[in-house]
């Protein structure tokens, strides 16, 4: 991983998404009449479904967004500090204090 950054920071928010992907066309050797059928259905039924987690700290004077999994976001919440360890966008750490 390239250059890590640590900095005091507070949970400013955290929020998450419910997502919906298509199947991929012929994925796998799959059936593409069958992949062209769920991309018609209008109900998506066929659709992955999943969450996306996302919690937004200041640090620094600035705000920054991380996607974390499930387990740490149920773990945060707002106003909490601690030590943030993060490389770009991607969150490494973060222990609260």
């Amino acid at each position: 991983m390239a250059f890590r950054k640590k900095a005091h920071a507070t949970v400013l928010s955290k929020g998450f998404e419910e997502v919906e992907d298509p199947p991929l066309l012929g994925a796998s050797g799959g059936n593409p009449m069958l992949a062209l059928a769920s991309m018609q259905d209008e109900s998506h039924s066929m659709w992955k479904r999943s969450t996306v987690y996302s919690v937004s700290f200041t640090v620094n004077d600035r705000t920054a967004e991380f996607f974390v999994d499930h387990a740490l976001y149920e773990q945060l919440e707002p106003g909490d500090e601690g030590l943030l360890v993060y490389s770009g966008s991607t969150l490494i750490s973060f222990e609260k204090q």
